[in-house]
C-alpha cells in the first residue's frame, strides 16, 4: 500500500502514514468459476503430458528394438561371411597305437549308423497330409479331422467348415465345386476324380484303412482269440479259409473289400502321366497295409475253382503287378521280397496313435510278387479258364488276365536280375 506524507498541527515536520485504500468489491461466484476453469485446464494439460510421455516411450522402445535387430543381423551376416571366407584349420595329428580295426570300431561307437526306418515309421512322416488340421479358405476357421468309419472311405475327400459351411479340398484347401448339404462324398463328389496328387494319396489311404479294419476284425472274429492285434498266423489261417470258400458269408465280405482296395490302388497307378505322379507316401503306405498279405494268400491258392469264382480279384492282382512293374520307382515291389507283418493294428490306428497301435514286421519275410505269380499255378489256371468260361463277359476277364500275365512275363525276361 503506498505511503503519504501527513502534516500534524503539533509538529511542523511531516510524518509518514500508510494510505488507506478504498474497499474493492468481491464477487464470489466469479472467483469459483475461475478456479474451476483453472483446475480443468490443469487436468487437461496433465492428460496431454501423459499421452506425450507414452508416445515418446513407445518411440524409444521401438528405436531400441530396431537397433537390436539391426545389430543381430549385422552379427549374423559377419559370422556368415567369416564362415565362407575363412578356411578351417587342419586337424592336429593324432598318434595312437590302436589297430585299424579298433579305430573303425571306435568310430562306429562315436558315430553309430542310423537305423533305417520301417515302412510304418516312414508313413508317419506324412501324418499332416492324412490327419492334419486345415484352415477354411473363406472364414479362416480351423477344420478338424477325425478318423473315418468303415465303408466310408471316400466320403471325406472334401472338408466342410462347421462355421460358414464352405467346402474345400481336404489336401490343398482349394475351394470345392460342391456344397456341404448337397454332396455326401463318394465317387459322386467332383473331387473324387482327383484335385491334386495329395488328395489321390488321401483317398488311397482311406481305402486301405477300410481294408485293414475289415480284414483284422474278420480275422479276430473267426479265430476267437483275445490277443490284439491278431497274430500273423491267425490272419494267414483266415485268408486260407477265405480262398477255400468254406464259409461263403465270410469269403464274400472280404472279397468285396479286397476288390475295392485293389481297384483303388490300380486306379491310383494308372494311367502313367505327369498328372498322376506317385506321391512319396504311396510306397510306405502300401507296405504298411495288410493288402499284400491277402494278395499273397490268393496267389498261393492253386485251385482252379477259386480262379473261376474270384476271376475279378485275380484280374486286379495281375493288373497291380503289371502296373508296379511298369513304374521304375515301384519295381522293387515286384522283384524284391516284401515285409511280413507280424503285428499290426491297421494303418489308421497307427497313424492316429489310437489305443494299442503297433506295427512289427520281418523285413523280407514274404516272397516277391514275381515269385508268387510264377511259382504258383497262375499260368495253368489262366489256361483252364478259357475252357471253362463260355459267356462273353467272363471271356473278357480271361483275356485281360492272359494279357497282363504275358506282359509281366515279357518284362521279367528283360530284367537280368530276375530268374
Amino acid at each position: 500500500m503506498p505511503a503519504v506524507l501527513e502534516y500534524s498541527p503539533q509538529s511542523s515536520l511531516p510524518r509518514q502514514t500508510e494510505a488507506r485504500s478504498s474497499p474493492i468489491p468481491w464477487d464470489g461466484r466469479k472467483s469459483r468459476r475461475s478456479h474451476r476453469h483453472e483446475g480443468a485446464s490443469r487436468l487437461a494439460q496433465l492428460h496431454e503430458d501423459a499421452i506425450m510421455a507414452a508416445v515418446l516411450q513407445a518411440e524409444e522402445e521401438a528405436h531400441l528394438l530396431d537397433r537390436s535387430i539391426r545389430s543381430a543381423m549385422r552379427e549374423n551376416e559377419a559370422r556368415r561371411m567369416r564362415d565362407q571366407t575363412s578356411s578351417p584349420a587342419p586337424p592336429a595329428p593324432r598318434f595312437t597305437s590302436l589297430a585299424p580295426s579298433s579305430l573303425r570300431a571306435s568310430d562306429r561307437e562315436r558315430n553309430p549308423p542310423k537305423k533305417p526306418k520301417s515302412p510304418a515309421e516312414a508313413l508317419r512322416d506324412h501324418s499332416y497330409l492324412f490327419i492334419g488340421e486345415r484352415t477354411c479358405w473363406r472364414c479362416k476357421n480351423i477344420i478338424h479331422r477325425k478318423p473315418t468309419s468303415k465303408n466310408d472311405a471316400l466320403s471325406s475327400l472334401h472338408a466342410a467348415c462347421s462355421f460358414c459351411g464352405a467346402t474345400q479340398c481336404r489336401a490343398c484347401s482349394k475351394p470345392a465345386p460342391c456344397m456341404k448339404f448337397q454332396c455326401r462324398g463318394g465317387l459322386q463328389c467332383p473331387l473324387a476324380r482327383g484335385c491334386c496328387a495329395e488328395l489321390r494319396a488321401i483317398s488311397l489311404f482311406e481305402i486301405l484303412c477300410d481294408f485293414d479294419k475289415t480284414y483284422l476284425d474278420a480275422a479276430a472274429n473267426l479265430s476267437g482269440t483275445d490277443t490284439w492285434p491278431v497274430p500273423q498266423a491267425e490272419r494267414e489261417d483266415f485268408v486260407e479259409l477265405v480262398t477255400s470258400r468254406a464259409d461263403r458269408s465270410v469269403s464274400s465280405k472280404l472279397n468285396h473289400v479286397l476288390l475295392d482296395a485293389l481297384h483303388g490302388v490300380n486306379a491310383y497307378l494308372s494311367p502313367e502321366s505327369p498328372t498322376t505322379e506317385v506321391h512319396p507316401a504311396f510306397p510306405p503306405m502300401l507296405c504298411s497295409s495288410l493288402v499284400f498279405e491277402a494278395v499273397h494268400g490268393f496267389l498261393r491258392e492253386e485251385s482252379h475253382t477259386n480262379w473261376v469264382v474270384n476271376g475279378d480279384i485275380y484280374s486286379e492282382i495281375m493288373k497291380l503287378v503289371k502296373l508296379l512293374f511298369n513304374r521304375a520307382s515301384l519295381r522293387d515291389f515286384v522283384t524284391e521280397p516284401l515285409p511280413a507283418i507280424r503285428h499290426s493294428s491297421g494303418i489308421q490306428a497307427w497313424m492316429w496313435h489310437r489305443g494299442h497301435s503297433v506295427w512289427e514286421a520281418h523285413t523280407r519275410g514274404h516272397e516277391s510278387l514275381h515269385n508268387a505269380v510264377f511259382s504258383g499255378g497262375s499260368q495253368q489256371a489262366i489256361a483252364r479258364l478259357d475252357a471253362t468260361f463260355q459267356r462273353a463277359d467272363l471271356k473278357s476277364i480271361t483275356a485281360s488276365l492272359r494279357r497282363d500275365f504275358q506282359e509281366i512275363q515279357v518284362r521279367s525276361w528283360a530284367d537280368p536280375a530276375l530268374p
